[in-house]
């Protein structure tokens, strides 16, 4: 009885009925070995098979599905960080193309600078002429560098984008959107704002944007607040709302926003509020003010 239990509990979901019809052909085998003991005896030993060997496949079934659930849980896991993998990579290959769009344009101004000041230069100023010449030239050469490595990380069927990058100037037109999707939202500034590097704006930009895009999709009905703190070297983003808890590991909008505070030496915290609502909080290295 104790093989035929274990028995039951080794065999696979897909062998069941097989392996009942092995126990029904021993019995058989049993009692055409002790013909005295009739149909009766056979039917008697093969019911006790049966019922050692189903209760064996009772045992395993919650093994089974315990197992079944450990696997796919392990496979969840692993798709999720592959997603969040690939996410953070996207979010890397967008970064380096607004930079390189921001460092075009810069190099473009130089180099237009540098050539407004040769044209205003005396015919006797040959030295000063050949040095603004070298420097324009430089600027051309590496523009057009920075075009194909720009080139290199767009996709096939992306059209260039030549427009300037959006910053905290732009904050009120990216309010006025979210307002209009159907957000209300308040902005509050505390101190006093101050021009900030190219890359450091698009930064501070692009957190207030994807954190109300965040709140937009999975806090529900709710009002937001951004709050921006202007201190002496660092800048202060804070982005609540007071719709429903949503868990950090919905999307990857966070991986992205961690992704870009990383490259300015900044960081970000963030979670449910004790009041409701959910809550973003970076801060992004600034430096003083010249």
């Amino acid at each position: 009885m104790l093989l035929c239990g274990l028995a039951g509990y080794m065999s696979l979901s897909r062998l069941h009925h097989t392996g009942v019809l092995l126990l029904w052909a021993v019995a058989i085998l049993a009692s055409w070995r002790n013909p005295d003991e009739g149909a009766g005896g056979w039917a008697l030993t093969a019911a006790y098979m049966s019922t050692a060997w189903v209760i064996g496949a009772l045992i395993r079934r919650p093994v089974v599905r315990a197992r079944s659930a450990e696997q796919h849980a392990a496979e969840l896991q692993r798709q999720q960080e592959k997603a969040a993998r690939r996410a953070v990579q996207e979010e890397r290959q967008r970064i380096a193309r607004e930079l390189h769009d921001i460092i075009a344009r810069s190099m473009s101004v130089m180099t237009l600078q540098a050539g407004a000041v040769r044209r205003r230069l005396t015919p006797s100023q040959t030295v000063e002429r050949d040095c603004l010449e070298a420097v324009e030239r430089t600027g051309r050469e590496a523009m057009a560098e920075v075009r194909r490595l720009v080139g290199l990380l767009r996709d096939d069927d992306e059209a260039p984008y030549y427009a300037p990058q959006p910053g905290l100037r732009t904050l009120d037109t990216l309010l006025a959107r979210v307002r209009s999707a159907g957000l209300p939202v308040d902005l509050c500034v505390e101190g006093t704002s101050r021009e900030l590097a190219p890359g450091v704006d698009l930064t501070a930009y692009r957190v207030v944007q994807e954190a109300l895009t965040n709140t937009i999709k999975h806090a529900g009905p709710a009002r937001a607040t951004v709050r921006l703190g202007w201190h002496e070297d660092e800048l202060h983003i804070e982005v609540a709302d007071d719709g429903r808890n949503v868990p950090e590991s919905v999307g990857f909008g966070h991986a992205g926003m961690r992704e870009r505070l990383r490259i300015y030496g900044g960081r970000l915290d963030s979670g449910p509020r004790p009041e409701g609502g959910y809550l973003v909080r970076a801060s992004l290295p600034i430096g003083p003010e010249p």
